[in-house]
């Protein structure tokens, strides 16, 4: 059984195009479950028009408070009642045959717990920025799907809205915490349960408007954005430091963490220990250590990501 988790807020200017390529599947879904989170427009209206007219089933819930795109996102996977939960933005148009695709991935291969596609970067009229959203991240499926998953550690690389889960992965990852991002954090529960395994297709359209909660940005664009206000950028990436650390370590806690077969025990280990000496590090604030190699970048999950961590910390220190 396969169910559809959609969160939408303010979305009337998109959200038609969206349910009518999920209804227009190949492989229709059984349940779709939306969350609405305080839309102030005719969002609802056209959800409810459209699929009162769907035999499938489904539910519509308007939260009585906004919760913001990470808890409405919970919210949702929570109400699901399938085997296989795909996630789905607002704005998006998905390829006819999405869930067709996956689910005989999911169907035939009973080791992978989650499954996650490329998707074509679009503008709001559907004109195409970027062919391909996995080109711009410099990603390169195969590592995935050759079992090797330490990239997830160092960012995340599943976009929720391009993935599917099976639903032990929702049950195991439960409580979402604040500090994490569901869709990373779906990703690295799934390691509990099986494979990851990434489609290298693209099979959804995936739009860039003011609407969108996270958008894709070039890595030209995010240069030129970080040297134009280099004071709140180095204070940005020293606070998603810190977060990316306290998720990791709040997955590290989680009991049978140690179980899987799929986790990479001491690359694991020594990424929170590069993390928790980087931040001591930085809170210091010791001058003198800008003349010195600290001995965590001597103990970083690569040499690239411990030189740009230990440029980052001069940046800092200079600027402090």
């Amino acid at each position: 059984m396969v169910s559809v988790a959609m969160c939408t807020y303010n979305g009337e200017k998109f959200i038609k195009a969206q349910l009518e390529s999920i209804l227009a599947q190949t492989y229709v879904p059984d349940e779709i479950i939306v969350c609405d989170d305080c839309s102030q427009d005719n969002t609802i209206d056209i959800v409810s028009s459209i699929l009162k007219n769907w035999n499938g089933r489904y539910k519509i819930i308007v939260n009585q408070s906004n919760l913001g795109f990470k808890r409405n996102f919970a919210k949702a996977m929570s109400l699901c009642t399938g085997d296989i939960i795909f996630l789905a933005d607002q704005d998006d148009v998905w390829e006819s045959c999405k869930i067709d695709v996956i689910s005989k991935i999911f169907q035939n291969h009973n080791d992978i717990s989650l499954i996650f596609h490329d998707v074509v970067i679009v503008d709001e009229k559907l004109n195409i920025i970027a062919s391909s959203f996995w080109q711009r991240l410099h990603f390169d499926y195969q590592v995935i799907n050759h079992g090797q998953y330490n990239r997830l550690l160092y960012s995340n690389i599943v976009q929720g809205s391009a993935c599917a889960f099976r639903k032990e992965v929702y049950e195991s990852a439960i409580p979402f915490y604040p500090q994490a991002i569901h869709d990373e954090w779906i990703a690295l529960n799934s390691l509990l349960h099986g494979r990851i395994y990434a489609v290298p297709m693209k099979l959804n359209k995936y739009r860039q408007s003011g609407s969108n909660a996270l958008g894709a940005v070039s890595i030209s664009d995010k240069v030129i954005k970080w040297l134009s206000n280099i004071n709140h950028s180095l204070d940005n990436y020293f606070r998603e430091s810190l977060r990316r650390y306290q998720v990791l370590k709040m997955f590290r806690k989680k009991k049978g963490v140690y179980e899987g077969q799929y986790i990479n025990y001491k690359i694991f280990d020594n990424y929170l220990s590069f993390f928790k000496r980087r931040i001591v590090y930085l809170n210091e604030k010791n001058i003198k250590l800008i003349f010195m190699i600290p001995d965590y970048m001597l103990n970083a999950p690569t040499v690239w990501w411990g030189i740009r961590m230990y440029c980052e910390d001069l940046l800092l220190f200079i600027k402090r």
